[in-house]
């Protein structure tokens, strides 16, 4: 009874998290199911309470929030908590050997994939009907989330996006599962399901599907990576990212059509912008933002879009202080510098803060090998 108890609720938990369009839409905020299911599970509450606290990490996570608090940042703070509680729940599914359950359900998403690949080409409206848009109405109905079958070409093939949002969710998705896959030591391989993951990487490609093979450039360089401390490189990457996006809006790179891309690298030019007031008592959206400096008109066409990402977005909607204390914390967490430069590529399409799938096992891919869970 305890197994199949179990197994009902990792595969419960695994179906939405891999599967996000099924996550229900209410009053403009998605429902992530996937953070609820754990606290139904009593064998998991149980491992949680025997868990060993280590006390100065803890004194390092409660001045954190205190700090939040100060800033108001209340909704930072449940995101925070809700990655820390998901994370728990795969690592509790590791200790446990139920972990394999995801690749099932990642093998269902491809599965999928590849129909929306096939009818795309042969029968488009099928292919829209399979799609994340029309699924998520078919089963939710009116609290379905947003979601966009993205299926146009980039390069010679059209693109397919699973059982996620949108293509670029299921690239990332993806990217991150291959790296998983590959380091997971408690699972059977085989030439099969390395094959369909071939096929997933393939059918998705996106902006992001690049970093697959930055990850394994970041491997093999991992070991002089490190030895840079963590703050150094942090510092590193913000200068060449702000250097970089200033060399793109001086050559008017950023253009309306350039949207994406815009969003993605237009923030840290804006951080040469902000004054030191703004720097400390950041400004939260990209509309309050303009109306702040009428100047950088690129941003006209980003307001809607709300927030920047990754880096951007904790410096320009969150402050330089809490920033640098988010990383003094990795640091206690005893992250190294390839593991803050992996986190910061594979958020990069949203944020550090982002309850989606894919940045969650981000942070487990960067955590399990500091729990040494996956020998």
């Amino acid at each position: 009874m305890k197994i199949i108890y179990r197994k009902i609720s990792a595969h419960l938990f695994f179906i939405f998290f891999t599967c996000i369009i099924f996550s229900p839409y209410v009053k403009g905020k998605t429902i992530y199911l996937y953070g609820i299911i754990p606290f139904f599970d009593f064998f998991y509450l149980r491992w949680l309470g025997r868990e060993k606290i280590n006390t100065r990490l803890l004194i390092a996570w409660f001045w954190f929030i205190i700090i939040l608090v100060l800033y108001g940042d209340f909704e930072f703070i449940v995101r925070i908590f809700f990655i820390i509680g998901t994370l728990y729940y795969l690592f509790y599914l590791k200790s446990i050997k139920l972990f394999s359950i995801f690749y099932n359900y990642i093998f269902l998403n491809i599965f999928i994939g590849i129909l929306q690949f096939i009818f795309i080409y042969i029968n488009p409206k099928i292919a829209y009907l399979l799609g994340p848009e029309n699924l998520a109405k078919t089963f939710l109905g009116s609290f379905a989330g947003p979601a966009n079958a993205n299926f146009f070409s980039i390069g010679l093939l059209k693109r397919a996006s699973g059982l996620s949002r949108e293509v670029g969710f299921f690239a990332s998705l993806m990217v991150i599962t291959i790296i998983l896959y590959i380091e997971d030591k408690d699972i059977k391989k085989d030439k099969w399901k390395s094959i369909l993951l071939i096929i997933g990487f393939i059918i998705s490609m996106s902006k992001m599907s690049p970093l697959l093979f930055v990850y394994f450039a970041i491997k093999k360089m991992e070991k002089y990576l490190n030895k840079i401390p963590l703050i150094i490189s942090t510092l590193m990457i913000i200068i060449f990212l702000i250097i970089f996006s200033k060399y793109l809006f001086e050559k008017g790179f950023f253009i309306p059509r350039h949207e994406t891309w815009n969003h993605r690298l237009g923030g840290y030019f804006i951080i040469l912008k902000y004054n030191l007031y703004h720097l400390i008592f950041p400004i939260k959206t990209i509309s309050e933002i303009l109306n702040n400096y009428p100047n950088l008109l690129f941003l006209k066409e980003l307001s809607s879009l709300k927030i920047f990402t990754s880096i951007s977005e904790i410096i320009l909607h969150h402050g330089i202080i809490i920033f640098f204390t988010g990383i003094l914390l990795l640091k206690k967490l005893k992250l190294k510098t390839s593991d803050f430069l992996l986190l910061t590529l594979l958020t990069f399409n949203t944020g550090y803060i982002t309850v989606t799938s894919y940045a969650i096992l981000t942070y487990f891919y960067v955590f399990y090998k500091k729990r040494k869970e996956f020998k």
